[in-house]
């Protein structure tokens, strides 16, 4: 009580102090936008109304485009701490192409976890995604970029602690407009009451599940929200997958072991079953092997213990990038790494919806401290699921469905697509297409 009553007087002195009363009346001040930042607007929030704060928010809102517009170029950046975030390269080239628009993608180098691995991860991802032409500005360190100027920033994380203190949402001035797009499907429902969610001018949802979601539990109006899927599966709906193939006569397998070893979503299960996986890829090189760790991967499996040092994780992952029947992959634009591969082993949350544009079969690998939302319930009991530590079950699913092309889930994992992925047949356009239509109403 004491604390609401505490942050409900803050709420009120920046209302006072930086907005001015007449913002009860929705009349906002432009002189007074660079002066209010973000975090003054959650403060404010816990001192009135959901309906005055909502006011609020779209007289700041109209203000904001109100003035981008009128500029002759509108500067659009996209933010992430990792190139496994990406959003796909269709968003940014539509952005690109049209002279309106001066477009650009910052990666800043995680600040809460930094290792040597996890910094070699983010060099690669950073020279991976440069070399498909995206015009990448890295951020190795807070003084490498000074001040964000963009007008219209696109989040690819919603994770402030990621991020150096000049990209921190909270820390930006209401003067430019913030946009969200996740880096992937919500599994679960631990993240829809995020900070961000409250002060978005737009955020793009993956699928319309989650997007009503968001409206029963959100307390704003529904415009901020927008379901057009995700622009990074784009590629699927424009590439023919069978032509990504380059051997098919000898199988492709992903493994993407996810990072919550003991820590977050506890999906992992690569504690149960990394040697076995690199032992299998030995003894059968007919198999080519696609590794995609998660990107936290690199130091959670150190700190919790599972690896003795940076350097002996290092070793394991060299072991596999040595073998002539694998590879390990990092960073975004992974597309065409599903297109080539014949099926995908995993207990990542993201992917388990991804996976499914490629309609290819999946085996997901349990442990009982796994929880999943409706949506996610659904795609996994369509797709083929043993224990993390069944390793002779793995084995059996590579053998008889990967190998001998029994997939007998085919039929429930296409029908589940139609219902809850196809974001094309719903909405009549890509992603990507979809987002850019929403900017180019406002400039």
């Amino acid at each position: 009580m004491i604390r609401h009553i505490r942050h409900k007087i803050i709420g009120l002195l920046v209302l006072w102090i930086k907005i001015g009363f007449m913002a009860y009346n929705v009349k906002v001040r432009p002189e007074k936008l660079k002066k209010v930042t973000y975090r003054d607007l959650l403060k404010i929030r816990e001192a009135i109304s959901v309906d005055a704060f909502t006011k609020l928010l779209s007289a700041i809102f109209e203000e904001d485009v109100r003035r981008i517009k009128n500029k002759e170029k509108v500067k659009i950046s996209f933010l992430m701490y990792d190139t496994s975030l990406w959003c796909g390269n269709k968003l940014y080239e539509l952005f690109k192409r049209d002279k309106r628009y001066d477009v650009d993608v910052i990666v800043c180098r995680r600040h809460d976890n930094r290792n040597a691995n996890e910094d070699k991860n983010f060099q690669c991802g950073v020279e991976r995604l440069k070399k498909t032409g995206v015009d990448v500005i890295p951020v190795y360190e807070d003084d490498d970029y000074n001040d964000v100027v963009a007008d219209v920033l696109f989040f690819l994380t919603p994770y402030d602690g990621t991020l150096a203190d000049q990209f921190k949402f909270k820390k930006l001035t209401v003067d430019r407009l913030i946009c969200y797009i996740h880096y992937g499907f919500s599994t679960n429902d631990m993240d829809v009451e995020l900070p961000i969610r409250h002060i978005l001018w737009k955020e793009f949802v993956g699928d319309k599940e989650f997007g009503e979601k968001l409206k029963k539990q959100i307390a704003r109006n529904d415009e901020f929200i927008k379901y057009t899927g995700y622009p990074k599966l784009d590629y699927f709906y424009e590439n023919n997958i069978g032509e990504e193939k380059e051997n098919k006569e000898n199988k492709t397998i992903i493994w993407a072991p996810h990072w919550s070893i003991d820590d977050g979503l506890l999906y992992a299960t690569f504690q149960d079953n990394y040697e076995f996986f690199l032992e299998y890829a030995k003894k059968n090189p007919e198999i080519k092997w696609i590794v995609k760790p998660h990107p936290n991967l690199f130091f959670s499996a150190v700190k919790s213990g599972l690896f003795s040092s940076e350097a002996e994780f290092a070793r394991y992952m060299d072991e596999w990038s040595s073998l002539p029947n694998a590879e390990v992959v990092v960073g975004g634009n992974y597309q065409n790494q599903f297109c080539k591969a014949d099926a995908m082993i995993l207990d990542s949350a993201s992917f388990i919806a991804e996976y499914q544009y490629v309609d290819k079969p999946m085996l997901f690998l349990r442990r009982d401290t796994q929880t999943f939302n409706h949506f996610a319930k659904k795609i996994v009991e369509a797709s083929y699921t043993v224990d993390g530590n069944d390793l002779s079950g793995i084995e059996m699913f590579i053998h008889n469905v990967v190998v001998n092309g029994d997939d007998y889930k085919k039929d429930i994992r296409e029908k589940t697509f139609k219902t809850s992925l196809d974001y094309y047949s719903d909405n009549g356009m890509l992603a990507s297409d979809n987002i850019v239509g929403v900017i180019k109403k406002y400039f």
